[in-house]
């Protein structure tokens, strides 16, 4: 009776929570036109700051990866990021008066993960709560900044969903669309490939069922999209520059303010004078260490909320940005499936804590910080991720202890 009532008690959460995520972002949207709530002055996104700042200069750079007036680690993405960018808009504006180009790219970024957002909320059988959680996505933080920065992370993250709404479907063409649609978005972000780790997690399952066609095409076409771009960006001698970039990039951003991680942690809770912390780089080390764990335990765990949680964290910890927080929705979407809470590995307490962690994650409505100006949002999601981590290693060794006694009983 207490595993029931539990039960029932984790489908009523899990239905209320979506509507309560949707007037927090309504609410958000209505304090950012009253100038004491501090909402907007508080927001941490400049207008369009990445293309302005990075993609810009880069393209308009003759040699693309050894740009003047930046850091050559911030001209990092793969060609053909830039030439997607540089199809839409080529030019700049001042503040939020946008050019045509500069909205273009907005729109197609806003377009593109409202057309995500549609692909993971489309198995809920509710219509009204489809079009809630599809509002509630794309005004979460993550899918917020990629827009207002101007960010083609955005692309990447409607690609990947692209890839979980196909990857298993019946239809063969499906699958092989939803091949392609990974390997593009590694082509766009490199980090995203780790998604791929779900092949080898089915693999795992069932050894007689290797895709080895999807495998084989997204491969192909994300080596593809990354490398032939070089004739036409940069040129073929340019590789060697931006591999030294990307790695750069991640040695410097892993250290310097990240949102996700060990050093996250770290800039709050260890005091000291520097920018930088002197130990920084022993965090930051910790938390690819912890990654590169989450990802191997994906390939062990049985449920869909559970893969997606490790993988979605691992990228959020390897893209060290906000914008990284988008992968973590298809756990999130997850989560709000009432099957995937298996009776007698959860208590009340747990599952209340897990839906205040992805109320934390998700909401857009910024949280003042009392101590200095600013927003405790980043710090606030950075913890509570960690939580919905712990909750999630608990309830994989509570089904580990609940099947054994199964076993036992027959």
């Amino acid at each position: 009776m207490k595993d029931q009532a539990i039960s029932h008690e984790a489908v009523r959460v899990k239905s209320r929570l979506p509507w309560i995520l949707l007037a927090l972002a309504i609410l958000f949207v209505g304090l950012s036109f009253v100038p004491r709530a501090r909402q907007r002055c508080i927001f941490p996104y400049d207008e369009l700051c990445d293309y302005r700042m990075f993609i810009l200069p880069t393209m308009q750079s003759g040699r693309p990866y050894d740009p003047e007036g930046i850091h050559a680690h911030d001209a990092c993405y793969p060609p053909i990021a830039y030439c997607a960018v540089r199809a839409l808009v080529s030019d700049r504006g001042e503040k939020w008066n946008l050019t045509c180009g500069e909205m273009q790219l907005l729109a197609s970024i806003f377009v593109m993960q409202a057309l995500a957002a549609l692909l993971l909320v489309r198995k809920f059988q509710n219509s009204s709560l489809r079009v809630a959680m599809v509002f509630v996505i794309i005004m979460s933080p993550s899918c917020l900044c990629s827009v207002l920065r101007g960010n083609p992370s955005g692309w990447a993250f409607a690609l990947v969903c692209a890839f979980l709404a196909w990857y298993q479907s019946e239809n063969r063409l499906l699958r092989v669309i939803a091949a392609v649609a990974l390997g593009m978005a590694t082509a766009l972000k490199i980090a995203p490939c780790l998604f791929g780790v779900l092949y080898l997690s089915d693999v795992f399952r069932n050894p007689r069922r290797i895709p080895a066609l999807e495998i084989l095409v997204s491969v192909f076409s994300a080596t593809f999209l990354v490398f032939v771009p070089f004739f036409f960006w940069g040129g073929t001698d340019s590789i060697t520059q931006w591999v030294a970039n990307a790695r750069a990039n991640a040695a410097f951003y892993s250290v310097r303010c990240p949102i996700w991680g060990f050093v996250g942690f770290a800039n709050h809770f260890v005091d000291s004078s520097e920018l930088i912390l002197p130990s920084a780089v022993w965090f930051a080390a910790a938390t690819r260490i912890f990654s590169g764990g989450l990802v191997v335990v994906s390939l062990l765990a049985r449920r869909t909320y559970l893969k997606l949680l490790f993988i979605g964290s691992a990228l959020a910890f390897t893209t060290h940005h906000d914008y990284g927080g988008a992968y973590l929705l298809p756990a999130f979407i997850a989560w709000l499936d009432a099957s995937e809470t298996v009776q007698g590995t959860h208590s009340g307490l747990g599952l209340l804590l897990e839906a205040v962690a992805w109320t934390v994650v998700v909401t857009p409505l910024q949280v003042p910080n009392p101590s200095r100006f600013g927003t405790m949002n980043a710090l606030l999601q950075n913890e509570f991720l960690f939580v919905l981590l712990i909750s999630a290693f608990v309830r994989i060794i509570a089904e580990r202890r609940l099947s054994d006694f199964c076993n036992r009983l027959k």
